[in-house]
């Protein structure tokens, strides 16, 4: 038997999203999600669905979590994380990946697979506490760049080349998930000026709804600066005995946790369309108009770390100098691209 752990009632100390924005510690988080479907068996009888996102019963979202995260699924997913862990390293070589399993043993399964694969991985549970403090030494200060863990180490991890979360866990309270993502969205000053948290994690309309929470806390802070950065666990009962059988990734998808804008790049259509099968997202006006000011504002952040003054004085005086003093989400694309195409490869301003 199988029990879910109630995070709700575990006491999380934490300075606001908000308090952590205005001091531009935090970075913007994109969130992959992965449509599954799978089938498990009890009783002798099989159970199949189709799309994990479109079960509403919470005693089968329980089961098709479990299943998910005990067959082949949970292993696309961290597959995806780790193609993106190798992706960010080739211009960030200390970007690391925390990934987070839902107990021991399946961290040790995850453990082991990673080292199989050959990479420099550590482990990080409550099996062994000495050793998980020697592992998390060697992921922050070693040649590991990646650590697999469970329920623990999340107050007090602070490794900030962190960029990667991939969420393998079937806990589903805001508070836990906040801290679980809050690991990644710590600005690394020794890192590139553009820096991204990328979540991974399976879609399901439990996990949708502390997506969304967690979106609605921080979208009005946004909107309020547009280059103001991202993010910082839950159940209760007991899964019925199941014996999972299997799943498949059927879809993914991109989102800006603060926004809920759908995110995408041609290179990551074209990976998921030759690996995975997986149909590229169509391009929308929106979608460009994301990209295009997510474009700016990294210009934006380029210029202000060469002339040592704040990102909110660099876009100031560009919405001065170019954007006729209005906010660039009143801005067409043809606009932004002539905005993009003045401040891109400028060294000085004036």
């Amino acid at each position: 038997m199988e029990y879910e752990i109630d995070y709700d009632e575990i006491s999380v100390i934490s300075a606001s999203r908000k308090d952590l924005l205005s001091e531009g510690a935090l970075i913007q988080v994109e969130i992959t999600q992965f449509d599954v479907s799978g089938t498990w068996e009890r009783g002798g009888q099989e159970h199949h669905f189709e799309k994990l996102q479109l079960l509403e019963k919470d005693c089968e979202i329980r089961q098709a979590i479990n299943t998910v995260l005990a067959t082949s699924a949970c292993e696309d997913i961290m597959k995806a994380s780790l193609e993106k862990l190798s992706e960010l390293r080739s211009n960030y070589p200390t970007a690391r990946c925390l990934m987070v399993c839902k107990d021991i043993a399946a961290a040790d399964r995850i453990h082991k697979k990673l080292l199989k694969f050959g990479y420099a991985a550590e482990i990080a549970t409550s099996a062994d506490s000495k050793a998980a403090e020697e592992a998390i030494e060697k992921f922050k200060f070693g040649n590991s760049n990646v650590l697999v863990t469970c329920a623990m180490c999340y107050e007090g991890l602070d490794c900030k080349p962190i960029a990667i979360v991939c969420l393998l866990t079937n806990i589903r309270s805001k508070p836990w998930i906040e801290q679980a993502i809050a690991r990644g969205t710590r600005f690394d000053p020794n890192g590139p000026a553009d820096q991204h948290c990328y979540v991974f994690a399976p879609h399901d309309q439990k996990m949708q709804a502390v997506l969304e929470r967690i979106k609605e806390e921080d979208v009005a802070f946004a909107r309020e600066s547009e280059d103001a950065n991202q993010i910082t666990g839950k159940a209760g009962g007991s899964f019925d005995p199941i014996v999972p059988l299997n799943s498949a990734i059927a879809g993914v998808s991109w989102r800006d946790l603060d926004t809920g804008a759908d995110l995408g790049a041609e290179s990551r259509d074209q990976i998921l369309t030759e690996k995975h099968g997986v149909p590229p997202i169509p391009h929308t006006t929106k979608r460009e108009n994301k990209r295009l000011r997510k474009a700016i504002a990294t210009e934006a952040n380029a210029l202000a770390r060469t002339h040592r003054v704040s990102p909110e004085e660099i876009n100031c005086w560009i919405k001065h100098h170019f954007q006729d003093g209005r906010s660039r989400k009143d801005l067409s694309n043809e606009e932004l691209m002539i905005v993009l195409r003045e401040v891109k490869g400028k060294d000085a301003i004036h």
